[in-house]
């Protein structure tokens, strides 16, 4: 045993903090074990103990070792990660998604050691535990687990499948997570198997865009299991007493599965568009190509999409398709970047440039040309222009009816910029009906968590305020930072206008003698901003302080509106509204 003045050397046997590399998991482990492409780990731990059964523990000089003090790992060392799972995975699944991770990352796998539960910690004296009734008091176990944490400093959560992970049905995982995230100087990444990978990247042609948002407001610590209702009570206590409870933790962990999900998709789009464009179907490419900036778009990703766009019409124009369909939607979508960037007229000019192209095809009753008509609306309601903007929209309902779309998302979408115009022109009432269709379409295609529902709950919200129903108001406000909240799409223009927009009720409620009958509206909005925010905000100020760190993070900050809104909170900081 590598022994120095009786402590255990660094990284050697018996080191609680020694892990395996990727390379021996990946190779040697599964060959030592015997280990079948379908087993889980559940059903290989009587081989771990086997590997160890007539070596001496270095750890306290017993029979019986744990698998990471006896294997044959010349590359074993301090573990750089710890790895989060559930001991149903598939132990391939396991190994192949480790090894994905060092080839995403550029990492070495020889050099990257893992900390791995069933093979780091002794089983024997697990199960000596088990056949005595010894039961470690949480508080014990959480403790261990911590400093063990901290120590690692870095901890990756394998999840599996992407639509409805067992990791997040399992509390002791989510506690795991809670832990890193809650952790100082502790870094928490999710990882996925690559046949997930690869159903995710499938399912993006399909009816991924709306899987992948329910896959994100799903995420719900507090329905989670674990196999001793008295641990499951003590986790859950712990998340609800810390700040924001469980709603802070839901939206962590829906933040960290949204950026994989994106990077994921944003990863396969460049992959494929770096291949030869004969090897591919690149009209299908393209339109797969738009899907993901559009994913990106509404998270207010807007260099990301835009260039991701642009990288796509350059493959449009490498495969001979630069005059087609799909390059006008990519084209379009560029726009619309422009269009959340505050430049109208660069906006509509693409606008323009990918309905000219729907034209000359002879496509202008398509469902492109009337998303470039549902764009242009947007913009002509920007420049006030109500009359051309209801003439777009009218235009591109009627495409839907006729390409029997009318109660797809894209057609829910029209009748969105139709009640924003409505309520822009003062027809109130008309606004409300048409934003209550647009969301019926919405659930009836199985998108109503996502963020456009968010944006319309806000904007039926706005409705509320304007006419000065402020309790209507901040119910809306409610549910929409509920939502936001879990599908992890905080920091994005929708949140920093909900932020703004609760801000506005509160200080206008400062001026009314409305507050107590809105308390339970105020609170609850309250909850919800305190898990988005990390903090508890009390006033208007503190709604207004992070939609205005939300716009400068998007570098949004210099529209006319937003530099109002910096005007607002510096002269409240000094002690008055302006």
């Amino acid at each position: 045993m590598a022994w120095i003045a009786g402590r255990c050397v660094r990284g050697a046997p018996g080191d609680p903090l020694r892990g395996l590399s990727v390379a021996h998991l990946g190779t040697r482990f599964l060959s030592t074990l015997s280990v079948d492409t379908h087993e889980r780990v559940y059903e290989i731990e009587p081989r771990i103990r086997e590997a160890g059964m007539q070596t001496i523990c270095p750890r306290d000089g017993r029979l019986g070792a744990a698998y990471v003090d006896i294997a044959q790992d010349s590359d074993a060392h301090v573990a750089d990660i710890m790895l989060s799972y559930s001991w149903g995975y598939r132990v391939f699944d396991i190994c192949s998604s480790l090894i994905l991770y060092c080839s995403q990352r550029d990492l070495v796998p020889e050099m990257l050691r893992v900390w791995i539960c069933c093979l780091c910690v002794n089983q024997f004296r697990v199960k000596e535990a088990l056949a005595r009734g010894d039961v470690i008091s949480f508080n014990e176990f959480s403790s261990l687990f911590g400093n063990r944490v901290r120590n690692i400093g870095h901890i990756v959560a394998l999840l599996s499948p992407w639509r409805n992970a067992v990791y997040l049905t399992r509390v002791w995982c989510l506690y795991e997570a809670w832990t890193a995230l809650l952790s100082e100087d502790v870094e928490l990444e999710l990882i996925f198997p690559q046949s997930e990978v690869e159903d995710f990247n499938t399912a993006l042609s399909g009816s991924g865009l709306t899987e992948m948002w329910n896959a994100l407001a799903d995420v719900r610590v507090q329905d989670a299991k674990a196999s001793m209702e008295s641990d499951r009570e003590h986790i859950l206590a712990l998340v609800r007493q810390a700040p924001g409870g469980y709603a802070a933790m839901n939206a962590l962990v829906s933040n960290k599965m949204q950026d994989w999900f994106l990077l994921t998709a944003r990863t396969e789009m460049i992959s494929k568009l770096a291949l030869p464009e004969k090897t591919l179907d690149p009209v299908s490419v393209a339109v797969l190509c738009e899907t993901i900036s559009g994913i990106l778009n509404s998270l207010s990703r807007l260099s990301d999409s835009e260039s991701l766009a642009w990288l796509g019409l350059d493959f449009c124009k490498a495969a001979g398709i630069r005059h087609s369909i799909a390059a006008a939607d990519l084209m379009r979508r560029i726009g619309a970047c422009d269009q959340k960037k505050g430049n109208l007229d660069a906006a509509l000019a693409k606008f323009n440039d990918a309905m000219q192209i729907c034209v000359d095809l002879g496509h202008d009753k398509s469902v492109v040309a009337a998303r470039a008509l549902r764009n242009t609306g947007g913009v002509r309601r920007e420049q006030k222009r109500f009359d051309l903007a209801m003439e777009c929209y009218t235009q591109a309902l009627h495409v839907h009816e006729i390409t029997g779309t009318a109660e797809s998302r894209d057609a829910a979408l029209v009748i969105v910029g139709f009640a924003k115009t409505q309520a822009k022109a003062g027809d109130t009432d008309a606004a409300v009906a048409s934003f209550d269709k647009a969301l019926t379409i919405l659930t009836a295609a199985g998108m109503s968590q996502s963020p456009e529902s968010v944006n319309i709950l806000k904007c039926t919200g706005d409705l509320h305020s304007e006419k000065q129903n402020y309790s209507a108001a901040l119910a809306d406000y409610h549910k929409a930072l509920a939502l936001i909240a879990d599908l992890g799409a905080v920091d994005t223009i929708d949140g920093a206008e909900l932020f703004e927009a609760v801000g506005d009720v509160l200080e206008a409620l400062e001026f009314t003698d409305g507050v107590p009958t809105m308390s339970t509206w105020i609170s609850e909005c309250r909850q919800h901003a305190a898990a988005l925010m990390h903090q508890n905000p009390r006033e208007a100020l503190d709604y207004h302080s992070n939609a205005l760190r939300i716009w400068k993070s998007m570098d949004l900050i210099e529209q006319l509106g937003h530099i109002r809104l910096a005007h607002k909170v510096a002269h409240s900081q000094e002690g008055e509204y302006v």
